[in-house]
């Protein structure tokens, strides 16, 4: 047999023969997974037929929890069920955990060490991790006082209806898109579960979100949006002045806060007037270049400025520490709030206003709209016609950003000749 840690295949499944121990092998699945099997004659009512029987799933070597098996265990349990089965008794004797096996493996599988499990192993489609912000936020779901009776139980002890129960009380008290988010978590972690063995159903299979959903469609006015502009900078300190360019920057580019954030100086390039994000720093994991209009850069290179006079050298443009991007947002926000008197919005309605605005105001034709924001919709913009059809809009994304620029600053500049 080829060394396991090898083995792949392109079917559904394909099983590889021991060449030491005949009826010994290991079955591969597509997705990767490997598990010892072995195929022996027992006796059947008298008469001998072919079986075959799992012994175990194998252990990759990465994980020092994992409770899988390595070649020479399996085929040592191999040798002792052919053995079994050579002595006329029940094969599935020699398989049959101990006590103490099973009492391990309980515990392994208790909801509440599977839901750790997930939380540090789990992958998207792309096969990236989530960011840390997004692990913690799948964490909330699925943690805390309503999964206390979960916590010890075996998580193939998990039922529809006990989801279903959880899900009713989290509706009860008329938390309906929590109910969803949590219903959506736990798909995700009972499929992977399943993908990793340690569950033969998915409980949650067929469940739909138990609350209604309702987009949220707020996009501010322009007196709402000069308001906050005027009012991006405290006096609070340094926190609040950065705070205030990163708002400035979300209005003028309509990009997603985390992104903004996050930005680096080896993404910007001045002379090109571009900020350049790559795949792993995108929503949609698609690289993105925006191009800067001349209030943005203004705002970048006085950022610039100010880390140079502390003597801060940073790969971050938006920092209070110059080790990490800027992250005090819930007190920044507070603040905000307050100076400029605008009620029920949140960071994320920028980018919602910007697009009504450049659509609706400006009269921006939507593909070029969709563009400037990454938004990777229609037939048009998949695929490889999609990295092509970014280039090309290019000229029309930049004067489509210069356009809002001067729009929102004469907006501004009027409510204050009015005043």
């Amino acid at each position: 047999m080829p060394t396991v840690e090898y083995l792949k295949t392109d079917k559904v499944q394909e099983d590889f023969w021991d060449t030491l121990t005949p009826g010994f092998g290991v079955r591969v699945t597509k997705g990767g997974r490997k598990t010892f099997v072995v195929m022996t004659r027992v006796l059947v009512a008298g008469q001998w037929k072919k079986r075959r029987y799992t012994i175990g799933r194998y252990d990759e070597g990465v994980d020092p929890d994992d409770q899988g098996l390595d070649l020479k265990t399996a085929r040592e349990r191999a040798k002792a069920v052919i053995a079994a089965a050579g002595d006329g008794r029940d094969p599935k004797e020699v398989l049959r955990p101990t006590p103490r096996d099973e009492k391990v493996e309980r515990s392994a599988n208790c909801f509440a060490n599977v839901r750790e499990d997930f939380l540090k192993r789990y992958r998207t489609r792309q096969k990236t991790k989530p960011r840390p912000r997004t692990i913690e936020e799948m964490r909330r779901c699925i943690s805390g006082k309503r999964f206390k009776n979960w916590d010890d139980k075996p998580v193939t002890a998990i039922t529809k209806r006990d989801i279903r129960n959880l899900l009713d009380a989290i509706m009860d008290e008329g938390h309906d898109a929590h109910a969803n988010k949590t219903l959506t978590v736990l798909k995700m972690l009972f499929n992977w579960a399943y993908d990793h063995e340690k569950i033969n159903d998915i409980p949650t299979e067929r469940m739909k979100p138990p609350g209604a959903v309702t987009p949220r469609e707020r996009t501010l006015t322009s007196p709402e949006m000069v308001a906050i502009w005027n009012t991006t900078y405290g006096d609070e300190g340094n926190d609040s002045h950065i705070h205030g360019d990163i708002v400035r920057t979300l209005m003028l580019t309509g990009q997603r806060r985390n992104e903004v954030a996050g930005m680096q100086w080896s993404e910007i390039d001045f002379d090109r007037r571009t900020w350049e994000l790559p795949r792993d720093r995108t929503k949609n994991k698609q690289p993105h270049i925006v191009p800067l209009s001349s209030a943005v850069l203004s705002i970048l290179r006085r950022q610039l400025k100010e880390q140079k006079e502390l003597g801060l050298q940073s790969a971050y443009v938006f920092t209070t520490t110059g080790d990490s991007p800027f992250s005090g947002w819930s007190r920044s926000k507070q603040r905000l709030d307050q100076r400029c008197g605008v009620t029920d919005w949140r960071l994320h309605d920028l980018r919602r206003t910007v697009v009504t605005g450049m659509n609706d105001d400006l009269g921006i034709w939507p593909h070029v709209v969709e563009a400037v924001v990454n938004h990777v919709t229609g037939a048009a913009k998949r695929g490889v016609a999609g990295v092509y059809n970014r280039a090309e809009y290019l000229k029309e994304r930049r004067r489509a950003l210069e356009r809002w620029a001067r729009h929102l600053l004469k907006q501004v500049a009027e409510a204050r000749r009015a005043a």
